[in-house]
Parts: structure tokens; C-alpha cells; sequence
């Protein structure tokens, strides 16, 4: 997709896409892997849409891709700090860096809300060995909320245009 430079015209959006976790998801640790859903309230896809296989995310077209990664949820121990990160891999997911990572912090009580949230424009040169995934992290157990009804936890892919 070239971007269009006359004087009113914008860049057209040729893919986006939005996932969501649909339980919630207690952990200290962990890849978002399970109970994904494409969020399916008032959103509909633009393009062919991502695809996830074990927490692997897969780009359909290549380009300059903002990914953003929020988080939601609450205590069940004191933590002092809750968070996320999004990887990214050149090698078909056999390694992965990470290319941002954002941290918050509760009030030391059970029950205390959090949220974090994180994006990041990753340059997707390879579809075939170019992948994502997403990271929770807690000092202790915390509840990543998840909704099928809302976003609470959630991913945001948007394609902005070629490399």
C-alpha cells in the first residue's frame, strides 16, 4: 500500500484487528495463550485479521504493524508491582526478545484494581518468521480480568502502511 501525499487524503487502514482474553486469568507469570476470542461487540476486522497458534501470533501481510496490549485486573495477594510485555521473534517463535514492557503497581490490599498498557510499532518484513506474543507478570498470583462482553485484557494489531 503506497500512502497517498495529495493534500486531504489519508492512508487507508487495510488491516485491523482486536482480541480479547474471555476469562479471567490468575497468574504470577505466564503466556496469554488460552480462552482468546476476536472481539465480536460493535468491531468487525479489516482485512484477513491475525491468527494465534499456542501464543504465537502470526502477521497475514507484511508492514509497519502498532500492536498494543492492555491489561486488567486485581489483587489476591499483596503485589507490589503487576505488568506485561509483547515479544517479538524473527525466527518463526524459537526466540524471542521483547520490544516493550509496562509495569504498574497496586496499593497493598487484597482486592486492589490495576491496569497496565503497552504499544509498540514492530516492522513485519517476513510473515512466515516474524512473530508476537504476550506476556502477564505479577510479584504475586493477580487476577487478569477477561470478558466476552468487553475488553479487559485485550490486543490491538493495526497495520499503518509498508515498510
Amino acid at each position: 500500500m503506497a500512502i497517498n501525499t495529495t493534500v486531504g487524503q489519508g492512508t487507508v487502514i487495510t488491516e485491523a484487528d482486536e482480541w480479547r482474553i474471555t476469562t479471567a486469568l490468575t497468574t504470577n507469570s505466564s503466556t496469554v495463550i488460552y480462552n482468546l476470542e476476536r472481539n465480536d461487540n460493535n468491531f468487525d476486522k479489516i482485512g484477513t485479521g491475525m491468527a494465534t497458534n499456542a501464543g504465537h501470533w502470526t502477521f497475514p501481510v507484511t508492514g509497519l504493524w502498532q500492536i498494543t496490549f492492555s491489561l486488567d485486573g486485581y489483587n489476591t495477594a499483596y503485589n507490589r508491582y503487576i505488568g506485561g510485555y509483547i515479544d517479538y521473534s524473527t525466527n518463526s517463535g524459537t526466540n524471542y526478545g521483547t520490544l516493550v514492557e509496562s509495569y504498574s503497581s497496586t496499593s497493598n490490599d487484597d482486592n486492589a484494581y490495576a491496569n497496565a498498557s503497552m504499544s509498540a510499532i514492530y516492522d513485519v518484513t517476513n510473515t512466515s518468521t516474524q512473530r508476537v506474543r504476550f506476556r502477564v507478570a505479577a510479584e504475586y498470583n493477580f487476577v487478569f480480568n477477561g470478558s466476552s462482553n468487553i475488553n479487559r485484557t485485550y490486543m490491538t494489531f493495526i497495520r499503518l502502511g509498508d515498510t
